[in-house]
């Protein structure tokens, strides 16, 4: 109903009135002045027409900002989606960085206990071997001393002496054995010596490194209960050591497998400081390890390709993934704030729509064209 107002039969001659009071009244039927310039109108019709064309131009502005508001909302969810894929990607490399780290530490700790025992065989093979030379030093006094007590009765020249009688029977049986004795050294001592040879392999081998002193209070060194780093950082040739544990910890200092990565409950400030001192820790490790290889090669191998990005381990921490994380985060929020604006502007579109649709077949009605007809 377009009106409050009861039906009123419009005057036959109602395109013949031109009195300021009829003006008034038909305005009233609409609620706005009627045309004063002297032409010809329905006031209905011409402020329905204003208004559609005031509501189809906002219509309009709202479908384009509509669609652009669509094309940016898909936009960035897709980049969000990248980013997600990609901070995905890097957790699971971190999982295996991880993993990796595990063995290392079981090898790292297990090769040290090898290590340690097999310091502990060379010193006992050693002891060992010192004990079957002492021994066959005490077999060659006996020799002498035999030889000696034989000198002795021989330049006795005593009849009651003879040979294969009395004491010089007894003399022969002892020689007898203690020969015996004598042809078994070289079997022992070869066996002996190839045993220390073969313990220090093993040792040097599993690790070069010093032997640990004890503790403070004098304690001697625990492999079950070490209180030494389980890889230690070694640059100057006093530290350096070589063998499988200094290949397991180069990998496991490569892997930062010591390194955590950082609490969940850290806040985006607090975030930001501990990665920019992680990064500065990283940087002088770095610096190190380069003053490391020009002791060790006076003219380096320069490398003229670097691949970017380059990453650190523990990936967790590393400042590349954390930036990730950052416009991860950036975005899932913009995504979400793009959402609400897209449904306000689709409810304003619709509102426009809706008014536009009603004042369309409003005018279409009210139309002198169609009316007249």
């Amino acid at each position: 109903m377009l009106t409050n107002h009861c039906y009123q039969n419009i005057p036959e001659c109602w395109n013949e009135v031109t009195d300021n009071e009829t003006k008034r009244k038909i305005s009233e039927c609409c609620g706005q002045p009627g045309p004063d310039d002297g032409s010809n109108g329905d006031c209905c019709y011409q402020s329905w027409d204003e208004q559609l064309k005031l509501v189809s131009q906002d219509y309009k502005s709202a479908v384009e900002n509509s669609e652009q508001a669509k094309k940016k909302l898909v936009f960035i969810t897709d980049r969000r989606d990248r980013y997600r894929t990609w901070v995905e990607e890097l957790e699971k490399a971190e999982e295996k960085a991880r993993l990796v780290c595990q063995q290392l530490d079981v090898l790292a700790s297990q090769t040290r206990k090898i290590w340690y025992n097999s310091g502990k065989t060379v010193d006992a093979v050693q002891i060992l071997f010192c004990m079957i030379r002492d021994f066959f030093f005490q077999v060659d006094g006996l020799r002498k001393e035999y030889d000696d007590l034989l000198n002795c009765v021989n330049n006795n020249h005593d009849q009651n002496i003879g040979k294969d009688t009395g004491i010089l029977k007894v003399c022969d049986e002892y020689l007898k054995k203690l020969e015996d004795v004598i042809k078994v050294r070289d079997e022992m001592i070869k066996p002996a010596m190839e045993a220390i040879r073969i313990a220090n392999l093993i040792r040097n081998n599993i690790s070069t490194r010093a032997w640990p002193a004890p503790d403070k209070d004098n304690k001697p060194y625990d492999p079950c209960h070490p209180y030494d780093d389980l890889c230690p950082e070694c640059c100057g040739d006093d530290e350096r050591y070589y063998g499988l544990k200094a290949v397991v910890c180069e990998w496991y200092q490569e892997f930062n497998c010591n390194i955590d990565c950082l609490p969940s409950n850290l806040s985006e400030e607090e975030r930001k400081k501990e990665v920019k001192r992680l990064e500065t820790e990283r940087m002088k490790a770095e610096e190190k390890k380069k003053e490391c290889s020009k002791s060790q090669d006076p003219e380096p191998i320069k490398c003229e390709c670097e691949l970017e990005p380059t990453f650190y381990f523990p990936i967790c921490t590393d400042w590349y993934k954390l930036e990730i994380e950052r416009l991860l985060r950036k975005d899932e929020g913009l995504v979400d704030t793009l959402r609400k604006e897209l449904t306000d502007i689709i409810k304003k579109k619709e509102s426009l729509q809706a008014c536009k649709d009603s004042l369309t077949k409003a005018v279409k009605e009210v139309d002198p064209k169609d009316r007249c007809k």
